[in-house]
């Protein structure tokens, strides 16, 4: 195996070629939110006062593994994130076929060194199947859970994991939906996918009105501007239940073989007395089976209605610098004298 070395870089095009970097992968979904699309939309919306910090890991010059982060309150408390975090369901290392583990270890060897500048790391929603994780025994980071991801198995026998007297229920609803109104199901991909946005917006905003929650995340502009550069490729989808032509209900979908992510959701709080949801995840389940997916990930969050369809719980990794930790610990356990960090001018916290 050729020697892994790690550079630093500060511009997503020092990467080099964008073919190289679209050739690495982690398990799906995490391939999207470590893409080059994920990060220009990140870069041109949310992350504006960040600045990029991407750790690329090269044998022989050539492009072998890739940490793309995003330095948060640079000149207060400087913090490395997941470029797109939080916003991203699902995190990892992007590495080429062999080089999964060395690559990986390289670059979180390379992260030790951030702890000297002062920065502190936050790496939230880490596969725990992933490459990070299959790295977990080194001393760079600490670990610990972070929340729970459901995904359901289409392969096995999740389309008879709701109860019969529920299935029923909803076959019963969509029955009496149907006596009144045309119902059909409908998949948007593509450049269609634009023409949708705006509605799906619409629609979303209206929920969230109705049930006087807080502004969603994550932002408009920022999912809109996801859409706009994973449509294209067809990474994302639409998944929707139209009622007399206009959706009721509609998902947006992270594609990423053999895994598809329901990101967003967005539901008409005028037919709440009908289970849309359910049944669009019902239909949109059997499609993509059908298709020959194998994970349907239904996102963080521990929702029941996830585990209606079989789900099984993941829990995913948070992983913080091993320094950082101890730090927070030594501060917790000092008495309240105000003394600051020697290496920072401030307590770290």
């Amino acid at each position: 195996m050729s020697r892994i070395d790690v550079r630093e870089l500060t511009r997503p095009s020092d990467v080099g070629d964008p073919a190289a970097w679209d050739a690495l992968n982690a398990r799906g979904p995490a391939s999207i939110s470590g893409s080059r699309r994920w990060l220009t939309a990140a870069f041109a919306t949310t992350h504006r006062d960040a600045t990029p910090v991407l750790f690329a890991a090269e044998a022989a010059g050539r492009l072998v593994g890739l940490l793309p982060l995003a330095l948060h309150d640079k000149k207060t408390f400087p913090t490395l994130r997941f470029a797109g975090a939080p916003h991203n369901d699902l995190n990892d290392v992007l590495a080429a076929p062999g080089y999964e583990r060395t690559a990986t270890a390289a670059i979180v060897s390379a992260l030790g060194d951030v702890a000297g500048r002062g920065w502190s790391l936050t790496l939230d929603d880490i596969d725990p199947q992933g490459h990070l994780a299959s790295v977990r025994d080194g001393g760079v980071l600490e670990w610990a859970g972070a929340g729970v991801a459901p995904t359901v198995d289409l392969r096995g026998p999740w389309a008879a994991a709701a109860s019969g007297p529920r299935r029923r229920q909803w076959n019963r609803r969509l029955r009496r939906l149907r006596d009144r109104h045309a119902v059909e199901w409908r998949r948007i991909d593509g450049a269609a996918m634009l023409d949708e946005l705006p509605r799906f917006v619409t629609l979303r905003e209206a929920r969230r009105q109705a049930t006087r929650r807080e502004p969603d995340q994550p932002p408009t502009a920022f999912f809109a501007a996801v859409v706009r550069e994973l449509a294209p490729i067809k990474a994302c989808a639409f998944m929707e239940m139209l009622v007399d032509g206009s959706p009721v209900a509609s998902d947006l979908y992270l594609l990423d073989r053999p895994s598809a992510l329901m990101w967003l959701r967005a539901l008409d709080p005028d037919f709440q007395s009908y289970p849309c949801g359910h049944l669009l995840l019902r239909a949109t389940a059997e499609a993509f089976a059908s298709e020959g997916y194998e994970s349907l990930d239904l996102g963080r969050g521990d929702e029941p209605y996830k585990f209606v369809f079989g789900a099984e719980p993941r829990e995913l990794l948070r992983a913080r610098l091993r320094w950082d930790v101890q730090r927070v610990q030594e501060v917790a356990q000092s008495p309240p004298t105000g003394a600051s960090d020697n290496r920072t001018g401030r307590i770290r916290a």
